[in-house]
């Protein structure tokens, strides 16, 4: 098997490619006030409940409870939290039909995730920083790029959906670009 294998390893890679050091700032944030009291609902819950009771699997309220911590407006719509099928984030890249049905309504505060983003992306943006950001869900990546739009903050977007023949040209547009400062990637894009 071994002819007809490319078995590339970080060291490998890095001989050849010479890339800058890479810089992590691991963040923790808190929940909003507003997740933490539908978190607190969703735990209250007859679904979380039939859980606990083994009743039900624990997978679709995890998935909700998952979105939940990235923004309410993913499981919160009309007054009540909106269950996802058990599959949404099974699927390649699935667009996961939470409840953001527009994102003009969408209070970016309400994320403790995002209130942090909000005001570190401008900091990262006059020191000439680019950024990549990589998010699990396709509704999390359009609450993203929303977000990014309302600041005014120019990006690319690769997701599961961008076509194959699509992604180098978006890679290099980001790496050459000067005047780009975000990538949106879901991992699941590959490569």
């Amino acid at each position: 098997v071994r002819p007809h294998l490319l078995r590339r390893r970080k060291d490998d890679v890095k001989l050849v490619v010479q890339l800058p050091g890479k810089t992590e700032q691991v963040l923790f944030c808190r929940l909003s006030d507003r997740q933490r009291a539908l978190y607190k609902d969703i735990l209250r819950s007859e679904e979380v409940q039939a859980v606990l009771e083994h009743r039900m699997t624990a997978f679709r309220a995890i998935t909700t409870l998952r979105k939940l911590c990235n923004h309410p407006a993913l499981v919160f719509a009309h007054g009540r939290v909106v269950w996802g099928e058990s599959t949404e984030d099974t699927a390649e890249d699935g667009n996961e039909g939470g409840a953001v049905t527009g994102t003009s309504e969408v209070v970016w505060d309400e994320s403790g995730k995002l209130a942090v983003l909000r005001r570190l992306l401008p900091l990262w943006h006059a020191e000439g920083h680019k950024v990549l950001i990589f998010t699990q869900t396709q509704s999390m990546l359009n609450l993203l790029q929303a977000m990014l739009q309302a600041m005014n903050l120019t990006f690319v977007r690769m997701d599961g959906s961008t076509a194959i023949s699509r992604r180098d040209g978006i890679v290099t547009q980001y790496n050459s670009d000067p005047g780009i400062f975000a990538a949106l990637l879901t991992p699941r894009t590959g490569g």
